[in-house]
């Protein structure tokens, strides 16, 4: 099964069995939910066995997770932004939120299905908060880096900046998968939001 997910590169990838039961297993959670894809579903999709995936995974929490961690690893897109300023790099960011791929689609499928389930599961809302905690550091080391280099503005507040823009985003993936924002409406307003960051 070739996947949509957008996966990483890097340091700490995942490779072999577990990348294809991985992404099997995302491609599945996206179709039919994490409820309704079945663990014979994901061995067969995947070529590996009841076992293998037990062995590395654990059970299915445990590949729900690990696949979420997978999907957010770098793109290999980022690295050749390393020499971008900070606009630019927050800019190629928020591209991806913009739901213009069937392969965005499908990875933005299974991060709705995995953040509803964090809602009434405890591990996987440990996890969740866990994984936001991440992205919101990771948003503001990028939001300060702009603000001492002059392209944002100084009077910043940068952690409830990142709080707006993460609820602003992630609320547009999943408005645009619920057919509510145009692809067109849902680029103008993260532009105008990004926009209001420059100094």
């Amino acid at each position: 099964m070739t996947s949509s997910i957008p996966t990483g590169v890097g340091a700490g990838r995942e490779s072999g069995p577990r990348l294809a039961i991985i992404e099997a297993a995302s491609e599945l959670f996206a179709r039919y939910g994490i409820e309704g894809a079945s663990m014979r579903q994901i061995a067969d999709a995947s070529g590996m066995s009841m076992g293998t995936i037990n062995h590395h995974f654990g059970n299915k929490h445990g590949l729900v997770m690990a696949a979420l961690e997978e999907s957010y690893r770098l793109r290999e897109w980022w690295w050749r932004l390393e020499e971008a300023s900070v606009s630019d790099r927050l800019a190629k960011l928020a591209e991806t939120y913009l739901i213009d791929t069937p392969r965005l689609e499908t990875w933005w499928r299974f991060w709705m299905e995995y953040v509803a389930h964090a809602g009434r599961d405890p591990e996987l809302q440990r996890h969740y908060r866990e994984r936001y905690r991440r992205r919101f550091d990771w948003h503001c080391r990028l939001l300060r880096e702009g603000v001492a280099a002059g392209e944002f503005r100084q009077d910043l507040d940068v952690e409830r900046t990142v709080d707006e823009l993460l609820a602003l985003c992630d609320g547009i993936a999943v408005s645009q998968l619920a057919g509510g924002l145009s692809l067109e409406v849902s680029r103008a307003i993260i532009a105008e939001r990004l926009g209001a960051l420059r100094a």
